[in-house]
C-alpha cells in the first residue's frame, strides 16, 4: 500500500514542531470537550422534549428572543465549541496523515 509522507523531505525540527502542534490540538480538543460538558450541565432542560425543533412552532414572544437569554447564549457557545472540536479534529487527522509515515 502506498503511503504519502512529507516527513522524509522535512527537517527534523519541522517534524518535531508538527508533533508538538498535534499535542496542542489534542489538548485544545480536550478543553473544548470539558467546556461543552459544563455548558450542557448549566443549561435548563427542554420541557417540550424537543418537539418544537421538529415542528418549527415558536409560540411566544419570548421564544423569538431566546438567543439573548442566558440559555440562548449557553446554547450558542455549545455549538461554537462543537464546531471548534470538529475543525481541530479534521486538522489533526490531516496533519497525522501527511506527516506520519506509518499511517
Amino acid at each position: 500500500m502506498f503511503s504519502f509522507s512529507l516527513l522524509g523531505a522535512l527537517d527534523p525540527g519541522v517534524a518535531n514542531a508538527v508533533s508538538i502542534i498535534q499535542y496542542i490540538i489534542v489538548a485544545i480538543i480536550a478543553l473544548c470537550a470539558l467546556a461543552i460538558i459544563f455548558l450542557v450541565l448549566f443549561q435548563k432542560s427542554n420541557s417540550d422534549g424537543g418537539l418544537n425543533a421538529i415542528s418549527g412552532v415558536q409560540e411566544t414572544y419570548f421564544a423569538h428572543n431566546k438567543g439573548k437569554t442566558r440559555d440562548g447564549i449557553l446554547r450558542k457557545l455549545t455549538v461554537i465549541f462543537a464546531i471548534i472540536i470538529a475543525v481541530l479534529a479534521i486538522l489533526y487527522w490531516v496533519s497525522l496523515y501527511i506527516y506520519n509515515p506509518f499511517v
